[in-house]
């Protein structure tokens, strides 16, 4: 078999031209566009990790804002339930010191009208009792009562325990002219005598005191020494149950059980002339 040079030569020839031509207009064309395609691919490669990368720094922040909104949020209710209850505090005690305020504006309501209850009491039942004590004493036994009143009156100094007879002592001491004795109804000399006798014998001393008819003393009958007094009355009997009534009305307040007057019981009023009062001061 021949080889014909010359056609071997010119198809090399023509397949390096052809391999040239395609390279020229083909394959550099090709391979240069993909290799700008890569560039760009690589391009957007890098834009979407610098767009990831910021996508996750503005999630980041996100969060953090999100977590400080939170710390915020739990902070300003906390501050806000204190304050609530700052401000619930307030309002109780504001509550409980007008309560307390309203509380004792009533208690002293009802122990001025305790007071004024009291004395009206007290004087309806001096006048009523004084007047019918009176009427019936007189009709009774008038006289030999009044001398009675003075016997146990008499009898009374001269019991005195010791604190008050040096007290009675000192004060006529003190001012022998500024020794009186009042009582209600009028004396006679015997009872003045008696009483003079039962003073100097208490006293041991010679004071001459002044008598004096004064019906504020009530049907009784009353010693003054300079500061010093000794008295008896009915009034004392009237004085005891307004003195019993007034506290048991003080409890009645401090209970809080209202304002109605409590009626006495029968062991609050006196029973004989054996409970009567003497007053020293």
């Amino acid at each position: 078999m021949q080889i014909d040079w010359f056609t071997f030569t010119a198809q090399i020839v023509n397949f390096l031209i052809l391999v040239w031509l395609l390279k020229r207009f083909l394959y550099g064309p090709i391979v240069n566009a993909m290799a700008e395609r890569e560039e760009r691919i690589a391009d957007r490669f890098d834009e979407a990790r610098e767009q990831e990368e910021a996508a996750e720094a503005e999630a980041a922040e996100y969060r953090q804002k999100q977590e400080a909104l939170a710390r915020s949020r739990e902070e300003k209710l906390e501050a806000a339930e204190e304050d609530a209850r700052e401000r619930r505090r307030e309002l109780i005690e504001e509550a409980r010191a007008e309560a307390n305020r309203l509380e004792e504006q009533w208690r002293a309501a009802l122990r001025r009208e305790r007071d004024t209850f009291l004395q009206e009491l007290s004087r309806r039942m001096a006048r009523e009792t004084l007047a019918l004590a009176r009427r019936a004493l007189h009709d009774l036994a008038h006289a030999d009562l009044e001398a009675e009143v003075i016997r146990v009156f008499a009898d009374r100094i001269g019991a005195l325990d010791e604190d008050r007879r040096q007290g009675l002592v000192d004060a006529v001491e003190a001012d022998p002219e500024d020794v009186s004795v009042r009582t209600a109804f009028e004396l006679d000399a015997d009872q003045k005598e008696a009483l003079t006798d039962a003073l100097r014998a208490a006293t041991g001393s010679e004071a001459a005191p002044d008598f004096e008819r004064d019906d504020a003393v009530g049907f009784g009958i009353e010693l003054r020494a300079g500061g010093h007094k000794i008295a008896w009355s009915l009034d004392s009997y009237i004085s005891d149950l307004r003195d019993r009534m007034r506290d048991r009305l003080d409890a009645e307040i401090e209970k809080g059980q209202g304002s109605s007057s409590p009626e006495p019981d029968a062991a609050d009023v006196p029973a004989s002339s054996s409970n009567s009062r003497s007053e020293a001061s």
